[in-house]
């Protein structure tokens, strides 16, 4: 549970950081001007994704862990923005909705 909780929510704070990015905000919401907390989210989250990591498998197994899971989610995202970019921010969404009851039971 907290490894899906890890994936969840890391997969959620790099679509924030996708959208936060000019580049492909605008494939993604056709052209709108990116909101300026999104980064902050973006980044806030991925700090917070790293205390079910830390919790669950100890320091040293946790970062470990945490900085893979952070290339996996930002590998899917990758692939989501490339095959279908307008499904990042309700992907996004889903993870963070998947990801918070996972962090909550850590």
């Amino acid at each position: 549970m907290k490894l899906f909780a890890l994936a969840a929510l890391l997969y959620a704070a790099v679509s924030l950081l996708a959208m936060a990015s000019e580049r492909y905000r605008h494939d993604m919401a056709g052209g709108r001007p990116a909101s300026p907390w999104l980064r902050a989210a973006g980044w806030a989250l991925l700090a917070l994704a790293a205390l079910p990591a830390v919790w669950g498998w100890g320091p040293s197994i946790g970062v470990s862990l945490w900085l893979g899971a952070i290339g996996l989610a930002a590998f899917c995202c990758t692939l989501l923005i490339s095959f279908r970019p307008r499904w990042v921010p309700w992907a996004g969404l889903a993870g963070l909705l998947l990801g918070l009851p996972g962090l909550a039971l850590a």
